[in-house]
């Protein structure tokens, strides 16, 4: 209606793409893309991280399998897609798990890999011994990825000598509420609705009742009250600091009888 067509990503877990759903929004001419969110390879782990497992619960759902079957109906079409891992150590960090992740992206076709920090908040902060910085997966990776380009958000890499990309991408929040105007996009989920702030998601609108342009104008209006309640900081517990050690020093005077003539 306002001859406008957005660029459109959807962040899917993957496990209700269908054959009919792929061929609808193949021929978008406004370009479609996907980012699937996997975060392990092993079914097991994969149901524990998706649905918080019930220590009591002995039925695990193999959503997986499905997934990366579905991987597969955006392959043959061409629609580019990533595939997101959160880093959790101890789970998905270790160079063996981190190059069973590649060469699965590489079998299915994807365009890149997107690797992000666990968010940890003061509600969160449980979830810290699962922290691993993007920095010690780029120094573990080493020689085999070579730099791409470097945008607001995320460091871009070549892998090795394929044509997949590997993303380093830290949160907007990490940047601080300050920043969050310039670099967050329009959110909302499939059930339409809109979320200003992924740290608060308390403070959404339902889209069946309000218009969208107007939750986008309220939302401003709410990261306008973060960034002067946060400034350069954000509800992220952890920031990169840079520290100095604790030194003493030590200064001399020299009298002046014992200075030369």
């Amino acid at each position: 209606a306002i001859d406008y067509l957005p660029a459109v990503t959807i962040v899917s877990n993957g496990r209700a793409l269908t054959p009919e759903f792929v061929a609808r929004i193949r021929d978008y001419p406004g370009g479609i893309r996907f980012n699937v969110s996997m975060h392990s390879l092993d079914p097991a782990q994969h149901h524990r991280i998706v649905h918080r497992l019930d220590p009591g619960a002995t039925r695990v759902r193999d959503d997986l399998t499905r997934i990366q079957a579905n991987l597969r109906l955006l392959r043959a079409p061409g629609i580019p897609f990533k595939l997101n891992f959160v880093l959790l150590k101890g789970i998905n960090t270790a160079p063996a798990e981190i190059a069973r992740i590649l060469d699965f992206a590489l079998d299915v076709g994807a365009q890149r890999v997107k690797f992000l920090e666990l968010l940890i908040t003061k509600k969160l902060k449980a979830l810290y011994p699962y922290f691993y910085r993007l920095q010690a997966l780029r120094d573990q990776l080493g020689e085999q990825i070579t730099p791409v380009g470097v945008e607001a958000r995320r460091e871009v890499f070549r892998y090795r000598d394929t044509p997949l990309e590997i993303e380093l991408q830290g949160c907007t929040c990490s940047k601080g509420c300050n920043a969050c105007a310039r670099n967050r996009d329009v959110n909302f989920t499939a059930e339409l609705r809109y979320f200003p702030c992924f740290l608060h998601p308390e403070e959404d609108t339902d889209l069946h009742d309000t218009p969208l342009a107007t939750a986008v104008a309220t939302g401003a209006g709410y990261i306008a009250r973060m960034a002067r309640h946060y400034g350069d900081h954000s509800p992220i517990i952890i920031r990169d600091h840079y520290l100095t050690t604790k030194e003493t020093f030590y200064y001399y005077e020299i009298a002046r009888a014992d200075l030369p003539c």
